[in-house]
């Protein structure tokens, strides 16, 4: 696995002091085996990543990431791996 630094955090990186949870997207797959790569590669580095259905893809997201934990996140994304990733606020 190659560090690819910090990853991107997409369509923004939230200000650290806003109290907004959210789910980060690291990636949307056609065939399971990718997604289950990438779920383990996350789970190397502690998180707790879970899958999504949609449509005939597999979502790979972790969900609960408090605003002010977003920098470390993208920082560890990058450490396995991942260039970008896509956030959503959760309610």
């Amino acid at each position: 696995m190659v560090d690819r630094g910090t990853a991107l955090i997409k369509p923004y990186m939230p200000n650290a002091d806003n109290s907004k949870i959210y789910r980060v997207q690291v990636g949307s797959y056609q065939f399971t085996w990718h997604a289950v790569e990438a779920f383990d590669r996350l789970t190397t580095v502690g998180f707790k990543p879970a899958y999504e259905r949609y449509g005939d893809y597999i979502r790979v997201v972790i969900p609960g990431i408090p605003a002010m934990d977003m920098p470390s996140v993208a920082r560890l994304l990058g450490r396995v791996g991942f260039t970008e990733a896509l956030i959503r606020e959760e309610n």
